[in-house]
């Protein structure tokens, strides 16, 4: 089971990324064959790696909770293109992804194996650069939008960015690999994100869709593999 959701989770993300380099309507058809299940190949995975007893059960449901709105997430911003409610679901699709962030850093912060405090506790000027990046993006973007997008852009990048400072926030208090695998996921979701910002509110730019979907596809991924490597070398300790 475990081999068959890495693989339907490979054909999905590799059918939709690259199915936006062909001309429409074909484009549009890729996107609805295959990126509805990126997601659920992702949580059927993480499912087989942590379906046994476990001692971070809570971690595991915040996290799967997250893997849910992403995939509403995914099948709003879906909707949204070419649609005449275009930005009712461009909305629906961010607060949904907002939820996903907010349920990834309470899973992100429900473990720490070594007691110790996070890295970004113990260091906080990491954190600058990650806000430097969200405040910039913001400004950027900032007069193509109108007040309603305004704030919700807003508040969606407070939540980005905040879900990247807590997966760096892992370090030193979960294995080295997973914490690599977590940060640079998280770090990739964000500018996934903010790439769909400025090709949507600053200037569009060639390939955009490609660009989007496969950091945001590896993104995700590593995040998954991050948290299983995590959770199974507890699982290994306890």
């Amino acid at each position: 089971m475990k081999q068959f959701a890495l693989l339907l989770f490979l054909i999905s993300s590799l059918g939709a990324t690259f199915g936006r380099l062909l001309d429409d309507p074909i484009a549009g058809y890729c996107d609805y064959i295959f990126k509805p299940f990126i997601i659920p190949a992702l949580a059927l995975y993480f499912y087989t790696k942590n379906k046994k007893q476990h001692p971070d059960k809570t971690s595991i449901r915040l996290f799967f909770f997250g893997l849910l709105f992403a995939w509403g997430g995914d099948l709003l911003l879906m909707f949204a293109n070419g649609s005449r409610y275009n930005q009712l679901f461009f909305l629906s699709g961010l607060g949904s992804f907002l939820v996903m962030q907010l349920f990834y850093i309470l899973s992100y912060q429900s473990t720490n194996h070594t007691k110790e405090r996070g890295l970004i506790a113990k260091q906080p000027f990491y954190a600058l650069p990650f806000i430097a990046i969200g405040v910039g993006f913001y400004i950027i973007a900032f007069p193509s939008l109108d007040l309603v997008l305004g704030i919700a852009v807003a508040i969606y990048a407070c939540a980005l960015v905040s879900m990247v400072l807590a997966a760096i926030n892992r370090g030193d208090r979960v294995p080295k690999d997973s914490f690599w695998l977590v940060s640079v996921g998280a770090f990739l979701f964000m500018i996934s994100d903010m790439m769909i910002g400025l090709n949507k509110f600053v200037a569009p730019f060639a390939n955009a869709g490609v660009y989007i979907l496969f950091t945001y596809c590896l993104g995700q991924y590593m995040i998954v593999e991050g948290l299983v490597r995590e959770f199974e070398m507890k699982k290994s300790t306890s």
